[in-house]
């Protein structure tokens, strides 16, 4: 090979050179040589070249508005505006130009990454503007004259080595799944469909229920069923004979079927209710300390029963009163009645009460007051009254009611022997 093929060949390489330090983004100066080369090469930014990246290529303009020197929003038929946050870099420097015959102003807003405003960083009439975002800056937002054009906010940005991705099957989640940016697809990536349980179907969901599949964010369905079913399909009990209880009962339906279609609970024994055999309102207006009959309620035979027990309740009409008696309840098992020891039946239990001076209640001795005293065998119950000023006042219209309930077992232990 001769010297001029080696010069020819040599000249060649080091033109290609200095081309392919060009296409890495570095200013190569007409009549560079290899004596330039080395210096030229050590331009080229570790990882790729450095370009211009317009950070508003695809904003949406809305006219009719400015950001004022607050950052709000001010009518103004001059202006137009963009309503979200443009993403930009902290501590980086950006140039923004338009073309615009007007005389109206380019007004730039810097926010931190909450998006709350850091301050008017550009608010002038020329056409160009440069500036310098601050380090805790990640958005802006800007207003321009409304007629601009070739609107640009550029700033330099460096192109990295893209990274790979090859083919990925993603399955459908509960949580977000992310495909990364800033990377090359070397293949499809493939999101599964979202596959249905064969007993997610209309028939299996109530009549008129609606279920969504898919991002309630949007509302954004993937699918949606709406539901037929409206009964029957399974096997249902019908459950009677429940016993009413005092305490709460919990009741299901026995093994074999699969729910309740009805339940049904007795009726309270008549022999367990409180019956009401008569009641009146006996006014009584007393300061005797000894006992007298206050009145009398004619209740019948009923109330002569051994198998019964019977509740007398005396109440003063007004309600409680301070200083004054309130009432009574006295409680007669018909002892005399089952042994036939006598025609009258006097109490067994009593308790009467009233409402001190001081707002508050206190028990009166059963012998005081305005009390249910006896019962003769023909019904006839007898209220007493009999006065304390321990125990209050009595004036006053007092309700008597008269009830009867019976026994849990149905009958009277006076009646069995088993008290004597």
């Amino acid at each position: 090979m001769s010297i001029q093929s080696q010069i020819t060949r040599i000249s060649g390489n080091v033109s290609d050179a200095l081309t392919a330090v060009g296409n890495k983004g570095v200013t190569v100066p007409s009549g560079s040589n290899s004596d330039d080369l080395a210096g030229l090469i050590a331009q080229i930014q570790s990882g790729g070249t450095t370009s211009k990246l317009n950070v508003v290529s695809s904003v949406v303009w809305t006219n009719g508005k400015y950001y004022n020197d607050n950052g709000v929003l001010t009518n103004s038929a001059n202006s137009k505006y963009e309503e979200d946050y443009i993403p930009v870099e902290a501590s980086t420097t950006y140039t923004i130009s338009i073309t615009d015959s007007s005389n109206n102003k380019i007004r730039i807003h810097t926010y931190k990454a909450n998006k709350s405003r850091i301050g008017q960083i550009v608010n002038t009439y020329d056409k160009t503007a440069t500036f310098t975002t601050e380090s805790t800056a990640a958005y802006i937002r800007l207003s321009l004259p409304v007629n601009a054009t070739d609107i640009l906010l550029t700033t330099d940005v460096t192109q990295s080595v893209i990274n790979t991705k090859i083919p990925t099957t993603y399955h459908p989640s509960a949580t977000d799944q992310t495909i990364a940016g800033n990377q090359y697809l070397l293949g499809d990536q493939t999101i599964n469909a979202v596959t249905l349980s064969n007993t997610l179907v209309a028939e299996n969901i109530k009549n008129g229920v609606t279920i969504n599949i898919g991002d309630s964010e949007d509302d954004d369905c993937i699918t949606s069923i709406t539901g037929t079913y409206s009964g029957g399909g399974g096997t249902l009990q019908a459950k009677t004979g429940i016993t009413p209880l005092i305490t709460s009962q919990t009741i299901t339906a026995d093994s074999g079927y699969d729910g309740l279609s009805s339940v049904q609970i007795d009726a309270i024994p008549a022999s367990l209710r409180f019956v009401l055999l008569g009641s009146g309102t006996l006014t009584v207006n007393t300061t005797s300390t000894s006992a007298a009959s206050a009145g009398t309620i004619d209740c019948g035979s009923a109330a002569w029963d051994k198998t019964k027990i019977i509740y007398v309740r005396i109440r003063d009409k007004a309600g409680p009163r301070a200083g004054y008696f309130y009432g009574s309840d006295a409680f007669f098992t018909n002892y005399q009645q089952a042994n036939s020891s006598t025609s009258t039946n006097t109490y067994a239990a009593r308790s009467g009460y009233f409402y001190n001076s001081s707002n508050a209640w206190a028990t009166a001795s059963s012998s005081y007051g305005v009390y249910g005293y006896s019962i003769s065998s023909a019904g006839v119950v007898t209220v007493r009254r009999r006065y304390n000023s321990s125990y209050g006042t009595i004036n006053g219209n007092f309700l008597v009611q008269v009830y009867a309930i019976g026994f849990p077992d149905g009958y009277s232990p006076f009646d069995t022997g088993e008290i004597t």
